[in-house]
């Protein structure tokens, strides 16, 4: 009772902070990134690590600041090395899931086949997101190996915002890869994607044939036509939006927030760091390195260090205290109607008179604490 009590508040905590997320622009950049540490969906999203194998990505996407990470990554290794990698996931215990995604395609790396299977053998669940643009030998490890127990394929738009040619030998590729995957992955955990209004006329083509034959299902294509800003970091949002069919508000390009509300899913960078957000492109927030450290003492080291460095005032202060209005307003509600209801057991000739009693306490006590949040707000909204 106690636990699900505790991932109830969390929720309900995480739902107020979204809300006001809706209403303010205003959150303070340090106070929005501690609420992503949270983990508040832990059982959504299980603890793992992104990989990241090379600095650069030739597909050079619109919605993707590449440039950003070049830059921030100029004095990396080009390369992820298989030395550098297997030091590296020797600090990682096996409870951590590989996620193939990071800053840049994996099949770019020369021993991303050698990385995986070095995965594989220690343990280790993974993951892999590709657009299956790379090296001829990776790419036929995707319809060769089974040793993902996830698979997401990212694939070119009729937009052209993915700059990826597609031909004959792409398509052979990239149907060997799906029909594969899709016999031995779970269908729940198999997903074929685009950011874009639709799929590339010969890949949309490709995804009918194998839904006729029943390869695949309707539940596992995702069109994709919004776009998270990736941390405040693509600048041409606006180029974007306008070849889409739905809009993002304006107001979400200025807050550096993780949807996940997550801690526990940073990305290797080439030479062993760890940036802890999967979307810090720029990689404001390199946490340590995962040669010499943990990945778990990284993530609880980073939460803490965060937190100790925070200015917990203004925005801050009043997003707390709205929370501990909700908060305290549960806990009364929930001894009114535990009273109430113990009351009804032993007077059942009582009942309608005792729930209105608990109805009407239960709104005063409501109405203090929502009287509590409005003030919360109102110094979100005032405070420059």
């Amino acid at each position: 009772m106690q636990i699900f009590f505790i991932k109830f508040l969390k929720e309900f905590f995480f739902l107020f902070i979204k809300l006001i997320r809706i209403f303010t622009n205003k959150f303070d950049k340090r106070i929005s990134l501690i609420l992503s540490k949270t983990n508040w969906s832990s059982e959504l999203y299980t603890k793992g690590l992104e990989i990241t194998t090379t600095v650069g990505c030739a597909m050079m996407c619109n919605y993707c600041p590449q440039e950003n990470y070049k830059k921030s990554g100029k004095d990396y290794p080009r390369v992820l090395t298989l030395e550098a990698f297997k030091s590296a996931i020797k600090n990682v215990d096996n409870s951590f899931r590989i996620h193939w995604t990071g800053f840049s395609e994996p099949l770019h790396c020369k021993d991303f086949t050698q990385m995986s299977d070095f995965c594989y053998n220690k343990g280790h669940k993974q993951h892999i997101s590709t657009t299956m643009f790379g090296r001829e030998e990776c790419k036929e490890y995707m319809f060769k190996y089974n040793v993902f127990d996830s698979v997401a394929f990212h694939l070119p738009d009729n937009q052209n915002l993915m700059h990826l040619k597609v031909n004959d030998k792409y398509l052979d590729y990239l149907e060997k890869a799906i029909t594969f995957q899709a016999k031995n992955v779970s269908k729940k955990k198999f997903t074929i994607m685009v950011i874009g209004n639709d799929f590339e006329i010969r890949i949309r083509n490709l995804i009918n044939e194998l839904l006729n034959k029943k390869i695949i299902f309707q539940n596992q294509i995702y069109i994709r036509q919004h776009l998270v800003t990736r941390a405040n970091q693509v600048d041409d949002i606006d180029g974007f939006r306008k070849n889409t069919i739905k809009k993002i508000e304006t107001d979400t390009n200025k807050l550096f927030y993780c949807g996940y509300g997550r801690l526990n899913k940073g990305v290797m960078l080439t030479n062993g760091s760890l940036a802890i957000c999967c979307n810090d492109y720029s990689i404001e927030h390199n946490v340590g390195s995962l040669i010499n450290s943990k990945l778990k003492n990284l993530y609880e080291m980073e939460l803490l260090s965060v937190l100790l460095a925070t200015d917990v005032t203004g925005y801050g202060v009043a997003a707390l205290a709205a929370g501990v209005a909700a908060l305290g307003a549960g806990i009364g509600i929930g001894h009114i109607g535990n009273g109430a209801m113990q009351a009804m057991a032993r007077q059942p000739e009582s009942i309608n008179d005792l729930r209105a009693n608990m109805i009407l306490m239960a709104a005063l006590v409501q109405g203090a604490a929502f009287f509590a949040m409005v003030i919360g707000l109102l110094v979100i909204f005032t405070i420059t």
